[in-house]
């Protein structure tokens, strides 16, 4: 898309269309998201570099298509698949398609569970499965962490999934170290390091997306070994096994 020649700057072009929804600042505001001062210093051009998540809550306002409008503000349109990812679900709860992608993310959960459970049942010689761990366990009251178990012989084991469908961004490793860290400074007390496991699998929506992972995930995490584990496991394969 090339920007007309009557606008000096693509926020004009974002406020003209404002006005043609009979929008205010503030109202373009509740249904974006975005601060009205926020809206308004993107429209007057004195937000030369928006971030990327404040145009693409402005084109989903606005009903424009971010992939067109991106590029005019220099963002790349590739990213997104992940500002999609990383919308709250009180967001996606309005798109018709939600009940797929939140079955879709949970079948995976539950596949990538019952994967480290089978490993470590063979491994340590124990009988544990998906109902001995707990959902949504509060860490220290910072993060939670997606499932935990505390087993009958003194181990501690946390799992976090992570759905992953283009590469892996910087907020999502700062997130699982997060949760890691509050994971082993909630229990490192109590659990001898041997017997604390925490596990994160990912679930990749792509082959292309398999491979980018494979050649970060292992790297980026390995200096927390042997605590911390990482697994990867193609969606197509969890969804088709889970549906068995």
């Amino acid at each position: 898309m090339n920007l007309d020649l009557k606008y000096s700057h693509p926020g004009e072009y974002l406020k003209e269309k404002r006005l043609d929804m009979n929008l205010s600042l503030r109202g373009l505001s509740s249904k974006s998201g975005v601060s009205h001062t926020e809206i308004s210093k993107v429209e007057n051009g004195e937000r030369e570099k928006p971030s990327s998540t404040t145009i693409f809550k402005m084109c989903k306002a606005l009903e424009l298509d971010f992939i067109d409008i991106a590029p005019l503000f220099n963002i790349d349109p590739a990213i997104e698949e992940e500002l999609i990812e990383i919308s709250s679900y009180s967001e996606l709860e309005l798109k018709p398609n939600t009940k797929l992608n939140t079955d879709r993310i949970r079948q995976s959960e539950i596949y990538a569970l019952n994967q480290v459970c089978k490993e470590i049942s063979e491994k340590y010689s124990i009988n544990i499965n998906s109902d001995n761990f707990k959902e949504g366990y509060k860490l220290s009251n910072k993060s939670d962490v997606d499932f935990l178990c505390l087993t009958d012989n003194d181990m501690v084991i946390g799992i976090e999934v992570k759905v992953i469908s283009n590469r892996l961004l910087p907020h999502h490793l700062q997130g699982i170290k997060g949760t890691f860290a509050d994971f082993y400074f909630s229990f490192y007390n109590s659990y001898k390091p041997d017997n604390m496991l925490f596990f994160v699998c990912f679930i990749s929506e792509s082959d292309e997306a398999y491979e980018a992972i494979s050649d970060i995930y292992k790297d980026d995490f390995y200096k927390f070994m042997p605590i911390l584990n990482t697994r990867l496991y193609k969606m197509s394969i969890a969804l088709n096994e889970e549906q068995k």
